[in-house]
């Protein structure tokens, strides 16, 4: 995958999640690029917490952005 497709994918993952509510891991898959592949969504959505840019909930198998998250959006956070 390109830079360019990967920034776009983050991108468009990112956007689904700009309403500070929390998703399910299975909608934000389903919006987010379709037809790219499971591995690699699944692989971002992990890094994606490590860099701080969503909060997980493993346990409801869930995401919700964060601060760092709409920054790199460009959006105001509401802390």
């Amino acid at each position: 995958m390109a830079n360019r497709c990967i920034l776009q994918f983050l991108d468009e993952l990112l956007e689904s999640l700009r309403d500070l509510q929390w998703h399910s891991l299975d909608e934000v898959r389903t919006q987010v690029s379709p037809g790219t592949e499971d591995e690699l969504y699944y692989k971002f959505i992990p890094l994606l917490e490590v860099q701080e840019f969503i909060s997980i909930d493993t346990e409801r198998k869930r995401a919700k952005i964060k601060p760092m998250g709409l920054k790199f959006l460009g959006l105001p956070s509401e802390n």
